[in-house]
């Protein structure tokens, strides 16, 4: 049986390598080459547990930025 914990703090989502709290809305942050899909999911992620919608698109330079669009 698992033991159960109680009063825990949840971990900030600032503890990975992406600014999630730090963003406005308009406010974007570079993807490295090679983490699209890793980016895209954490934002699916920060999006549902924070309130906020973070999207990844293509940028004019042919790189990939995540935005804070809501």
């Amino acid at each position: 049986m698992q033991k159960i914990v109680k009063d825990r703090i949840i971990p900030s989502m600032d503890r990975g390598s992406y600014p999630w709290h730090g963003l406005e809305v308009g406010d974007s942050f570079d993807v490295p080459a090679g983490k699209v899909g890793s980016v895209r999911a954490a934002a699916r992620v920060a999006s549902m547990t924070n309130g906020k919608v973070f999207r990844v698109f293509r940028t004019e330079d042919g790189g990939h930025a995540c935005w804070r669009v809501s």
